[in-house]
């Protein structure tokens, strides 16, 4: 069994390092996108996530939305199981 050199434990520690000042950034800048959606887009991108189920999703305009989206999630369940 090898042991790492001490050249190889700082490069591994100066990565493991950057990735968490990397994913720190990522999480901001994933967190401000989503603050700055809108429903619109929104819908866009859950349609583009479940490409192949049946039908699109359009936010209601006047509910919350987490009540017809379960049930376009229920209707796609149950089509799927019918295939």
């Amino acid at each position: 069994m090898s042991s790492m050199t001490d050249g190889e434990r700082e490069k591994i520690k100066a990565w493991v390092g950057n990735w968490k000042v990397a994913g720190e950034e990522l999480d901001r800048l994933k967190w401000e996108e989503l603050r700055a959606m809108d429903e619109l887009a929104s819908a866009r991108i859950f349609n583009h996530l479940t490409a192949g189920l049946p039908g699109e999703w359009e936010p209601p305009e006047r509910e919350c939305g987490l009540v017809p989206q379960q049930a376009f999630f229920s209707k796609a369940h149950a089509d799927q199981r019918r295939r």
